[in-house]
């Protein structure tokens, strides 16, 4: 039953993977691995079940699998934050070996249906896990664990530990995927029992499933949930919305002066997590008469305002020469942006161009 479950719902997190709006490199990178794992799990349930005879020319097809889930868990790591490593030449390096083992069964693959159901009679498949290959894989794990944990604190001395929400998540969510890999190996190192190795990799496709979706959001489309949560009772042109509202012009001229007062002197602004209802709350008013002096006074809806913000922190805090010896990424996030594209896109709307046209106008060289 656990097989089931697990094929079934690697390949369902795959198609949201490939299929996502504005998909990344992370997530078509995932949504490979994902359907790897769908398949190697197949082909064990189809050899478990002994119906590896309906499907003969499936025969051999999963003999290097074994061998690509941790360069994909690596090239996943990398594909999420350092994509721009990611190149054919490292691809190749990572999966020759996989490839080199296709290449040697071709002679299989292309083999009658005849002869395949016939090794298949006989008991010769190719889904045993031998010692060799276990402690072979085990050794691959130890050192892709190296190496992810390598690029991970890379990461995290590159960001200078100014880690945003959206950082920690995107690190909890690695570490997740990789004590479930571990935890995986270790069943097929200790055991070498093939219904607990795949009904571990079964477990590890459904955790990865619950806390994708549920606590990090990997496969939903909200790669930018502080846009999606923009409230709709703050469109910027309808001041009829607010023609019955208790605010009168005293008062909203006096929530603005304390809006602007605030901003400017505790900057809550450069909180990631901040929303129109925190902010209201700081001001002691309703949301609702700080989304009036928005829109009304200010022209402009909590999030566009907020950002706005975020931008011109941002360009204070790159004009110091102190400062240039952090990275872009290390200033955004110091300057309230939860992500990198979500900094890129909100300059770019801000000042009609994009942060690294901006720092060659102003000559400004960073480390």
């Amino acid at each position: 039953m656990i097989y089931s479950i697990g094929i079934f719902l690697a390949f369902f997190l795959a198609l949201l993977s490939l299929f996502k709006r504005g998909r990344s490199k992370a997530d078509l990178t995932l949504g490979i691995w994902l359907m790897i794992m769908g398949c190697h799990t197949s082909f064990f349930y189809f050899t478990f079940t002994h119906d590896l005879l309906d499907y003969p020319h499936l025969l051999g097809l999963d003999v290097p699998m074994p061998f690509l889930h941790n360069p994909l868990f690596y090239c996943y790591v990398l594909a999420l934050i350092r994509p721009k490593k990611l190149n054919a030449r490292l691809l190749l390096m990572h999966f020759f070996l996989p490839i080199l083992i296709y290449l040697l069964l071709m002679p299989l693959f292309l083999a009658s249906t005849s002869y395949k159901i016939d090794l298949i009679r006989r008991g010769v498949v190719f889904m045993t896990l031998s010692r060799l290959l276990i402690t072979f894989m085990a050794l691959t794990t130890a050192a892709y664990a190296y190496l992810i944990q390598k690029e991970l604190n890379t990461y995290k001395i590159s960001l200078k530990q100014a880690l945003s929400a959206r950082d920690r998540q995107q690190l909890a969510w690695i570490n997740i995927i990789f004590c479930t890999l571990i935890g995986a190996w270790l069943i097929a190192l200790l055991t070498e029992v093939r219904v607990y190795i795949f009904g571990a990799l079964s477990c590890m496709v459904i955790l990865m499933g619950y806390f994708g979706i549920k606590k990090v959001g990997v496969f939903t489309n909200r790669e930018h949930p502080e846009e999606d949560q923009a409230p709709a009772l703050v469109p910027q042109k309808d001041k009829k919305k607010y023609s019955n509202s208790g605010l009168n012009a005293l008062g909203i001229q006096a929530l603005q002066q304390q809006l602007l007062e605030l901003m400017a002197q505790e900057k809550p602004f450069l909180n990631p997590e901040l929303t129109l209802s925190e902010l209201a709350s700081q001001l002691h008013t309703h949301p609702n008469y700080l989304s009036q002096v928005l829109n009304d006074e200010l022209g402009a809806n909590f999030y566009d305002y907020i950002n706005a913000l975020r931008v011109e922190e941002f360009k204070r805090l790159v004009a110091l020469p102190e400062n240039q010896k952090y990275t872009l990424l290390a200033l955004a996030h110091q300057s309230g942006f939860n992500s990198k594209a979500s900094f890129n896109r909100n300059f770019k709307k801000v000042t009609q161009e994009s942060p690294s046209v901006f720092l060659k106008k102003q000559a400004i060289a960073m480390d």
